[in-house]
């Protein structure tokens, strides 16, 4: 399953990553925390209306509770219309996607943390949390800001197989980032792995979605492409979401 977003604010750099930090506009060598010592929060909210009254109570009454417990947000993304014909599954006009950084090592599990303040927001009628630990993308704490057409993609590969997953993604990425003109703004690994399985996220960013159509046409990059079967060979199972940071 594949979905399609729109965000309000998640960067990458760092090993693997692209020497431009696109979607944050950031510097790969600014005062961002490392993100090894965080985990990040990846929320499916239900709103009682529709995304923008639920965003507006995110940003006046969650976030700045979330900041003083040392949170930071990465991102916020909401549905964007499609033509009837795309290959994505949609988020509903009362749905949206919400990443936040938790220093890791808390008393209180980050997965709470975050419930309790969506929870506490009148227009948020149920919330879904999963905490997951970056890989390689992102290095670095930031939120994401970029306007653009992001991918979510939930990848479930046997643990066991994760350093090969990795490597491939990132040996892919030198040639298919440059080729396209995107992004991949963060490869996240679910916590804790269960039962010998590793559920991985993959946040991408292009332009547009127009530029997200042009990035399947493999022929231009078959280096990406091989390397990208080989990763596919691996999977279990995959779900997703696509669309834009939920940015007013």
């Amino acid at each position: 399953m594949l979905c399609l977003l729109v965000v309000l604010g998640v960067a990458a750099c760092g090993r693997g990553a692209p020497e431009a930090d696109i979607a944050s506009g950031g510097s790969p060598d600014d005062d961002a925390p490392s993100a090894a010592a965080y985990v990040f929060t990846y929320t499916e909210v239900r709103t009682r209306n529709d995304w923008a009254p639920a965003l507006d109570e995110l940003r006046d009454q969650a976030l700045p509770g979330i900041a003083e417990q040392g949170g930071q947000l990465i991102g916020v993304w909401r549905a964007v219309p499609l033509a009837d014909d795309a290959p994505f599954e949609r988020l509903g006009p009362n749905e949206l996607l919400v990443m936040i950084a938790w220093p890791d090592g808390a008393a209180e599990s980050p997965s709470d943390r975050t419930d309790r303040a969506l929870n506490a927001l009148d227009e948020v009628i149920q919330s879904r949390t999963r905490v997951f630990r970056s890989t390689v993308r992102p290095e670095h704490v930031r939120e994401l800001t970029r306007p653009g057409f992001y991918v979510h993609r939930l990848n479930k590969f046997a643990a066991d197989d994760i350093n090969t997953v990795i490597r491939l993604s990132v040996e892919a990425w030198q040639t298919f980032e440059p080729t396209f003109g995107a992004e991949v703004v963060g490869l996240f690994r679910e916590t804790p792995d269960r039962d010998g399985q590793a559920q991985m996220l993959r946040i991408a960013w292009y332009r547009s979605y127009e530029g997200w159509q042009e990035s399947r046409m493999f022929g231009r990059d078959p280096s990406s492409l091989e390397r990208f079967r080989e990763r596919g060979a691996l999977q279990i199972d995959s779900e997703g979401f696509a669309g834009a940071l939920a940015v007013n």
